[in-house]
């Protein structure tokens, strides 16, 4: 299907990001004049040009960090109020679990109008696999921001931290 022209005068919406990166760092996407890395909210380490939106993870990349996930916040994430959506991320694959889960899906619901019980099941389990996937990434990426943070607040040495 081919995208529609956007009308003249207007740009297309690009929503926020908060790239997770290896090691617990975050990179700030805010689609303002520049990017933030950071630890924490007021542990500020790096701000540089906001690249063109698809360059992002490259530029990342070319500044030796690894993106591993993308929390995509809504409004009310910045007030407290709701979580951002999160998509695993893969410098060589982008979001492929995002992908993968969808074709699993698909299998599964066939399967399941089919009266194939078998595939059904198994699909059914390669959804689910892949949403714990996310949710540990996710949830290791946290920990290693905590654990970055408390390095930080402790004034301990980097190699102290684990």
């Amino acid at each position: 299907m081919a995208k529609k022209p956007e009308p003249e005068g207007k740009k297309e919406w690009k929503p926020a990001r908060i790239v997770h990166l290896l090691g617990g760092l975050r990179a700030i996407d805010g689609r303002a004049e520049s990017v933030l890395i950071q630890v924490a909210p007021n542990k500020q380490l790096l701000r540089f040009a906001t690249p063109k939106y698809e360059q992002l993870y490259a530029t990342l990349g070319g500044l030796g960090q690894t993106a591993i996930g993308v929390e995509f916040p809504h409004p009310l994430t910045w007030q407290g109020r709701m979580a951002a959506d999160w998509e695993c991320f893969f410098p060589t694959l982008g979001f492929r679990v995002m992908d993968e889960r969808r074709a699993w899906s698909n299998i599964r619901h066939s399967a399941s109008d089919n009266g194939q019980h078998d595939e059904y099941d198994s699909s059914t389990r390669c959804v689910t696999y892949l949403d714990l996937l996310s949710i540990r990434l996710l949830e290791l990426s946290e920990a290693y921001n905590h654990a970055l943070r408390a390095g930080i607040a402790d004034e301990s040495k980097f190699g102290q931290l684990f």
